[in-house]
């Protein structure tokens, strides 16, 4: 059957790819900033979970292709209509059958649920660097929940944009700028509104792989100083070995480079449970979830790929659960 659609599975293909990465360039702004968008329309086309505002994202983002995807998706489209196929990217994988592919939606429902259980208890949420991300319209919606979304400005314009021309409002999202190589985000963040004696959750997806170590242990350390008892963090991460692996890749890292884009951060998850805690040892912060995500290399070996952690901030000691991974040969 793919062999049937091939030829425009190709045209999808290109039409996505010049959007994503072309058009991006040209107006300033990140390529990848566009992948978690991608992965959550894929989630709402095959009914894994619903998502109207990423669809209208994407059909009205300048970056975005929601025609060039369905081209592109087409053969799988058929194939789940007729058999319940679903791909890695679009379906929530069972424990332990998790992939590098199945990443974004395996740690889709996580910050979903994790907010879905706070919201009794929070007033605010803080997503860092929110890109093209749909929880405004999701999580919150007809919630007494303030959340502020920091990024570039030119992202923000961008979103702001193709949502005024699907008619999407939501005043319970606050919109703040912040060039986080130059400007202090907790200044800006304060600046627009935020309380630091309410109960918040700071949303850190898809974003600490593309830093440095510094700026991520800075960053979790700025969040300590303005969060009260009962704030939580939800991050994810990459392992210092998949980043390096990468990285060392040359068609890996001149696609990256080509999107102006460069992995730097990465946990050594030899032993996650140490060194994940490094990260917060300076803060009010407590682990109490760690999970891997690992796959097999050539000789048949687990080997952490990614990971997904949550953190309490409290002022007593919170037992860290241990970090759930496959279990290794």
């Amino acid at each position: 059957m793919y062999l049937l659609f091939l030829p425009i599975v190709i045209v999808g293909i290109i039409v996505a790819a010049y959007k994503q990465i072309a058009v991006s360039k040209k107006l300033g702004v990140s390529a990848t900033a566009m992948d978690i968008l991608q992965g959550r329309w894929f989630m709402h086309m095959f009914h894994v979970r619903k998502d109207d505002a990423t669809i209208a994202l994407m059909k009205n983002l300048p970056t975005g292709s929601h025609y060039g995807q369905l081209i592109f998706a087409l053969p799988m489209f058929i194939t789940h209509k007729l058999t319940g196929y679903l791909p890695a990217f679009a379906g929530i994988p069972k424990e332990g059958e998790e992939t590098l592919a199945s990443f974004i939606a395996w740690r889709t429902p996580i910050f979903d649920q994790h907010i879905q259980d706070q919201l009794p208890n929070i007033t605010q949420i803080v997503s860092m660097g929110a890109g093209y991300d749909s929880k405004g319209f999701n999580s919150v919606k007809n919630n007494k929940i303030t959340l502020y979304e920091l990024d570039m400005s030119e992202i923000q314009k961008l979103k702001i944009e193709a949502l005024k021309k699907a008619n999407i409002f939501n005043d319970q999202v606050v919109y703040v700028p912040v060039d986080f190589n130059h400007e202090s985000w907790s200044d800006k963040l304060l600046e627009a509104g935020y309380k630091t004696d309410e109960k918040t959750i700071f949303i850190y997806e898809g974003v600490t792989l593309y830093l440095n170590e510094e700026t991520v242990i800075q960053s979790i350390e700025d969040v300590d100083k303005i969060t009260c008892e009962g704030s939580s963090l939800v991050f994810d991460y990459y392992s210092k070995q998949f980043v390096e692996k990468t990285m060392a890749n040359k068609k890996s890292s001149q696609y990256l480079s080509g999107m102006n884009e460069s992995l730097k951060f990465g946990v050594d998850t030899s032993d996650a449970e140490i060194h994940i805690n490094k990260l917060i040892e300076n803060t009010k912060f407590k682990i109490t979830s760690n999970r891997l995500v690992a796959g097999k290399n050539k000789m048949k070996k687990f080997v952490v790929l990614s990971a997904l952690a949550i953190a309490l901030a409290s002022a007593s000691p919170v037992l860290s659960e241990d970090a759930k991974s496959p279990k290794m040969d």
